[in-house]
């Protein structure tokens, strides 16, 4: 009897920052650099979209 395999297909969010498009990718592991740059590009967004 075969073990399953764990669903491996990534997540994915799309969503526009500045009116371009972006597609966020989740994966099982974190990437802390990736998830730093994506903060700080959509608090930017946020903040200049309602400057």
């Amino acid at each position: 009897m075969k073990a399953k395999q764990p669903d491996r297909r990534a997540e994915t969010i799309r969503i526009q920052v500045n009116g371009l498009p972006v597609t966020l990718l989740f994966s099982a592991e974190p990437n802390k650099e990736a998830a730093d740059f994506i903060k700080k590009a959509l608090i930017n967004a946020y903040v200049v979209r309602t400057a």
